[in-house]
Parts: structure tokens; C-alpha cells; sequence
């Protein structure tokens, strides 16, 4: 008879730094770029500016005082909770909308591939590098 044995894995928690959040932030958003300027698939690069967008929009959120993150992805309701607590977030409202879009779409499987244009992976490049320093230059007012 064979044993079988199990590891115990340790379980995940997040940072509760804000800092913690911004610079996962910046590791994507440089993926995005990276992924970009090598050829990379245009959904992929999509798929990280999302991913930064959410990061970065959290770390804001912990460096005002939320205890807990909500356990959420949605771009549009994030920003709603920074415009709460700064209502110059307001303007990155149809950036947020646009960036959402590359969530699902770009994380699991569809009857086709999705890639998007060149034009439309570097509108997303910017608009998260954007809020990304948007935030940046938020938190460090503070």
C-alpha cells in the first residue's frame, strides 16, 4: 500500500499595505508593457492593464482607511468607492468602464479568441499607467 501524504498549505493572506497593493500595481502594469513591446497577445496585455487598474484602486483604498478590501473586480464600483473619499477620481470614470471589459473577457476561455487592435491594447497601456500614477501622486500627498 502506498501512503499518500498532503502538504498543509499556508493559507493566503493580503497585505493589508497599501504600498504592498501599488507596487503589485506597478509589476503588472510593467508586464502589460513588457508583454506589448515583445509581441505579446494582445488579450494578455489587456488582461495585466485590468489587473493594475484594480491593484492600484485598492492600495488607494487602504491608504484611506478601509480595513478590509472588498472582494470584488469591478473597475466602475472600485472607482465609485475613491470618488467617495476624492471626488477628482471622477474623471477616469469611462477609463474605468473601457478597462473593466478586459476582465473576463481576457481571463477565461471564449468560443473565440479575443485580440484586440494595436491601437485599442495601447489606449489600455495608457489609461492604466495613467490612473496608476494618478494614484501614485495621490498617495504621496498624503
Amino acid at each position: 500500500m502506498v501512503k499518500q501524504s498532503f502538504s498543509v498549505k499556508k493559507k493566503f493572506r493580503e497585505s493589508k499595505y497599501y504600498e504592498d497593493w501599488l507596487l503589485k500595481a506597478r509589476r503588472d502594469l510593467d508586464t502589460g508593457f513588457l508583454n506589448n513591446r515583445h509581441g505579446g497577445y494582445t488579450d494578455t496585455t489587456c488582461y495585466f492593464c485590468h489587473q493594475a487598474t484594480e491593484k492600484a484602486l485598492k492600495a488607494y483604498l487602504l491608504a484611506k482607511g478601509l480595513e478590509f478590501l472588498p472582494k470584488i473586480h469591478i473597475l466602475p464600483l472600485l472607482l465609485t468607492m475613491c470618488v467617495d473619499k476624492d471626488r477628482d477620481f471622477l474623471q477616469f470614470e469611462k477609463q474605468c468602464k473601457i478597462l473593466n471589459e478586459y476582465f473576463i473577457e481576457t481571463k477565461y476561455p471564449a468560443d473565440a479568441i479575443i485580440d484586440y487592435s494595436k491601437e485599442e491594447t495601447e489606449q489600455a497601456l495608457f489609461d492604466a499607467e495613467e490612473l496608476f500614477y494618478f494614484i501614485e501622486k495621490k498617495l504621496k500627498q498624503t
